[in-house]
């Protein structure tokens, strides 16, 4: 576990770096953090992630955490990959079309990607991805990927507006799926 203070912050905000053994102990902690930070949290932004990450694929995750009175107020997840094709690099989180940090302020924000900075130099990357959907504007960041896309459709309010949508095509297939019994269920944990 590495610290680093930002004095300049009020209150002042620690973060930090968890690996392995410092990270497993800290997972529900910083889930508890994830899952409070919105009502509406994507799975792309879930700490297991970084678990997942570790164990199905071999990676070294780390997770910065900025803690300011005694108090998670800000979370990046990171995975260090080495690859013959692209060389070594540190992304939050690879696989995922989105993810990055979240933080309760502005400031929180900047320290940890300061900090995500810092620790890919320590690492000798050849480069940090950050997969924010909205820019962070420091003069760390040099460089900005503009090639991918992440899209998203609003879905109708009702399964028949959905359905009144899609084209006959496509209304086709979904009925052959129903009679080979596919079918799909809507619900929450209870599922």
């Amino acid at each position: 576990m590495i610290r680093l203070m930002s004095p300049h912050a009020e209150p002042a905000i620690t973060v930090l770096v968890h690996h392995r053994a410092s990270l497993a102990a800290r997972l529900p902690v910083l889930t508890d953090f994830v899952l409070r930070s919105s009502k509406r949290t994507a799975l792309s932004r879930h700490p297991a992630w970084l678990s997942i990450l570790q164990r199905g694929l071999g990676h070294e995750i780390y997770a910065l955490e900025a803690i300011a009175d005694g108090r998670t107020c800000g979370f990046l997840p990171l995975a260090f990959i080495s690859s013959v094709f692209f060389g070594r690099f540190l992304s939050s989180l690879p696989y995922l079309n989105s993810n990055g940090v979240i933080a309760e302020a502005p400031d929180v924000q900047t320290v940890l990607v300061r900090r995500a900075v810092e620790l890919a130099d320590e690492l000798n990357v050849r480069f940090l991805e950050l997969r924010h959907e909205r820019p962070i504007n420091l003069p760390e960041l040099t460089a900005t990927l503009t090639s991918k896309v992440h899209m998203r459709l609003a879905l109708p309010r009702t399964p028949e507006k959905m359905w009144k949508n899609f084209d006959s095509k496509v209304r086709n297939q979904i009925r052959k799926g129903e009679k080979f019994g596919f079918a799909m269920d809507w619900g929450g944990p209870e599922l």
